[in-house]
C-alpha cells in the first residue's frame, strides 16, 4: 500500500508529507464490526453506503490498487466494485477514481511489455479484463453481496432475483438483466485499467529518459573537463534534443512546459 502512494505521489509531484489518505481497513474498525456481528447485530447497508458515500464525495479522490497486475484482488471482492462505483456514480461531485499499481508491479508490468512475447502474452491477459463482470465478484458474506448487488443492479431485480443470483440459481432471462445494468459499469472499470497500464508503462519510460538524459549531461561535462568542447555541445545537445521530443510531445505528463527543461 506504502509502495503504491508513494509511486502515486511521484508521479502526481504531490510531497507525501503534505498527503492524507483515509483508509477504510483502518478508518473503520472492522474488529467491532465483527464483535456486532457474532452478537447478531450488524450495521444497516444504507447506513453504511450513505457514511461511505460522504467520504467519498468530501475526499473527491479514490486510488484503487491493482495487485498482483494480471489478477487484481480488487476486482474479486464486492466491497471494492461497490468503492468503484460509488465513485463513478458521484460524477456530480468531481471525483476522481484512479487504478494505481505499487512500484514493483509496475516493475514486473514493464518487464512483461518488454519480452519477446509481451505483446501477445498481454493481450491475452487484456482479452480477459475485458470479459471482467463486476456481478460475479465475491464477498465474506451473501447478505453483504446482496446488498451490493442490489445497488449495482439499480433494482432491476426484485429480492428473489438477487437471492437466485447469490446463490447460483439464477435464469438465464434475469442473468441478461444483470448483464445489462451493469454494462456501463463493467466498461468503466475495463477503460481505468487500461488508462492505469498506459501510464504504468510511461512512467518506466520516463525513469528510463531521465536516467539517459543525465547520462548524456555527465558525459557533456567529462568531454568539457577533458577539453573537448565540440564533444560536450554534441551530447548536451542530444540529450536537450531528446527531451524536447518526449516532454514536449506530452509524453512525460507535463503538458508539453519547455520551462521543465533545464540543463
Amino acid at each position: 500500500i506504502v509502495d503504491a502512494l508513494q509511486s502515486y505521489c511521484r508521479r502526481m509531484r504531490l510531497d507525501p508529507e503534505n498527503v492524507r489518505v483515509w483508509i477504510c481497513a483502518f478508518c473503520v474498525n472492522q474488529w467491532r464490526v465483527k464483535e456486532a456481528l457474532e452478537r447478531g447485530e450488524q450495521v444497516p447497508f444504507e447506513e453504511f453506503r450513505n457514511n461511505f458515500q460522504d467520504k467519498v464525495k468530501t475526499i473527491k479522490t479514490i486510488l484503487a490498487m491493482l495487485t498482483p497486475w494480471d489478477r487484481p484482488l480488487y476486482l474479486t471482492r464486492v466491497w471494492t466494485i461497490f468503492e468503484f462505483y460509488t465513485g463513478t456514480r458521484s460524477s456530480d461531485d468531481n471525483v476522481t477514481v484512479e487504478f494505481v499499481l505499487p512500484e514493483q508491479e509496475e516493475r514486473a508490468f514493464s518487464e512483461k511489455l518488454r519480452s519477446d512475447s509481451g505483446i501477445v502474452t498481454l493481450s491475452e491477459i487484456f482479452k480477459t479484463f475485458g470479459g471482467i463482470r463486476v456481478q460475479d465478484a465475491k464477498a465474506s458474506y451473501d447478505e453483504d453481496r446482496k446488498n451490493v448487488i442490489r445497488v449495482l443492479t439499480d433494482g432491476c431485480l426484485d429480492q428473489s432475483k438477487v437471492d437466485a443470483l447469490v446463490e447460483g440459481e439464477i435464469s438465464s432471462e434475469d442473468e441478461a438483466l444483470v448483464d445489462k445494468a451493469c454494462k456501463a459499469l463493467n466498461e468503466a472499470v475495463v477503460q481505468s485499467m487500461q488508462q492505469c497500464f498506459v501510464r504504468s508503462a510511461l512512467t518506466r519510460v520516463q525513469v528510463e529518459l531521465e536516467s539517459c538524459l543525465v547520462g548524456y549531461a555527465q558525459v557533456g561535462l567529462l568531454c568539457n573537463q577533458l577539453g573537448m568542447h565540440e564533444n560536450s555541445l554534441e551530447y548536451l545537445a542530444s540529450g536537450m534534443s531528446t527531451a524536447q521530443t518526449f516532454y514536449c510531445s506530452g509524453g512525460g505528463g507535463g503538458g508539453g512546459n519547455r520551462n521543465d527543461l533545464s540543463l
